[in-house]
């Protein structure tokens, strides 16, 4: 996936927050209770996004190397969930190769170092986390704010996997 559209497709969590905070403002103490409930719906956004990016990626990179390559990949992860983890990212790429793998590996530690020593598997391991136990309590994990300061540093995990699945 090229990268301007994969940017675009995680702005749409930036657009979501957004709207969050125009119907439910943080600076009104009424929409408390409202903003837990809200930021668990995000969390579960949030991550129903990272999973429908991650398959477009894989079935994108498919496609370029052959149909029946993309038909099987499409067919194989049409049931991922939502609780993608790093290291099932990194088994995914060496099923296209061990250097795919490598490189994505090796873009998480340039990553690391830009943010200043952050590893984003940090961050998006607390967002599948939070998703999952809300999505099996309905008890708010976080707040709204949190949980959009973590998606910032775990959108770079999905970059750093397109990034090495197309290189």
């Amino acid at each position: 996936m090229n990268f301007s559209d994969l940017k675009n497709e995680l702005s749409y969590i930036d657009h979501l927050v957004k709207e969050l905070d125009r119907v439910a403002p943080a600076s009104d103490n009424q929409n408390d209770v409202l903003r837990g409930e809200l930021s668990g719906l995000l969390l579960v956004a949030i991550c129903a996004v990272y999973e429908n990016v991650i398959k477009k990626i894989m079935i994108e990179y498919a496609d370029s190397v052959h149909g029946d390559f993309s038909y099987y990949i499409e067919k194989n992860y049409q049931k991922l969930n939502s609780k993608i983890s790093k290291d099932d990212l990194c088994k995914y790429l060496k099923l296209f190769s061990n250097t795919k793998a490598t490189k994505f590996t090796n873009e998480m530690l340039a990553v690391q170092t830009r943010l200043g020593g952050v590893h984003p598997n940090e961050k998006y391991s607390s967002l599948l986390d939070w998703r999952h136990a809300y999505a099996h309590s309905k008890a708010p994990q976080t707040t709204i704010e949190e949980a959009y300061k973590h998606h910032r540093y775990s959108k770079y995990i999905i970059y750093a996997f397109n990034k090495a699945i197309n290189s």
